[in-house]
């Protein structure tokens, strides 16, 4: 069964459906670090603002509420208009985050700089895995296992290089180089990702499955037409055998 799974996909895909997954992936790890690595980045970006870090305890606060708040009109715009172009603005809204922060100057800019790329977080979260469990109607809670797994895995992943270039002793210069960075690749991976994902084809047919319909609904439509059934069971307009020439 996994197996035709796999040649229906890759009959629709033009690859294998298992780069979707790889996809998905990609830009639930790269997101993760909003969610998990602000804690590394709190006192680092209060001590290049000049500020107490009491003055950002709100910023996680407005994470979580535009991140989950965006994700009802985001499942809503996804289901009308299909996940690539609004994982397009996801990595805009992600990865301009994280750039944006390191050039951010007061505490406001932190703040909206934050809560957008929470709107970027809350696509992803929303979109990636869900239209990769699509194409994996055979192996959804690997799928899915997949997805959220490498929504933390990428921030563990991450933690010892923000550590390295945020402690005491790191000038402001690594810091900006961080933020930079890690935006750059948060905005490549999910813009990549968005070229990958896409919808399966006529909610979930490949173009052999479209195929075999066709024919049985072809054959259906010349069963319908043959309706001279005799009590045989054998069609008494079509199998009914020429007159005897007289």
């Amino acid at each position: 069964m996994s197996s035709d799974h796999d040649t229906r996909a890759a009959d629709a895909l033009g690859f294998s459906r298992w780069w979707l997954v790889v996809a998905a992936a990609g830009m639930m790890a790269v997101v993760g670090p909003y969610q998990y690595v602000w804690s590394s980045l709190r006192s680092p970006v209060a001590r290049h603002l000049g500020v107490s870090s009491a003055l950002l305890s709100t910023v996680f606060t407005l994470f979580v509420v535009f991140q989950a708040g965006s994700q009802f009109p985001v499942g809503w715009w996804r289901d009308r208009h299909g996940p690539r172009g609004i994982c397009a603005l996801a990595a805009l809204l992600a990865g301009g985050g994280y750039v944006g922060l390191a050039y951010a100057t007061t505490v406001w800019q932190v703040y909206l700089l934050y809560s957008l790329g929470a709107v970027g977080v809350g696509i992803v979260y929303t979109v990636a895995v869900n239209t990769a469990l699509k194409w994996f109607p055979d192996r959804r809670g690997l799928t899915s296992g997949i997805g959220t797994m490498a929504f933390a895995a990428g921030p563990a992943a991450l933690v010892p290089y923000v550590r390295a270039t945020t402690g005491p002793a790191a000038s402001d210069g690594a810091y900006v180089s961080l933020l930079r960075n890690v935006g750059v690749l948060i905005f490549v991976v999910i813009l990549v990702g968005a070229f990958v994902i896409r919808d399966p084809p006529e909610g979930g047919s490949t173009p052999a499955t479209r195929r075999t319909r066709s024919r049985s609904a072809g054959s259906s439509t010349r069963g319908a037409r043959c309706s001279g059934r005799g009590s045989s069971g054998s069609c008494t307009r079509c199998s009914s055998p020429s007159p005897a020439p007289g």
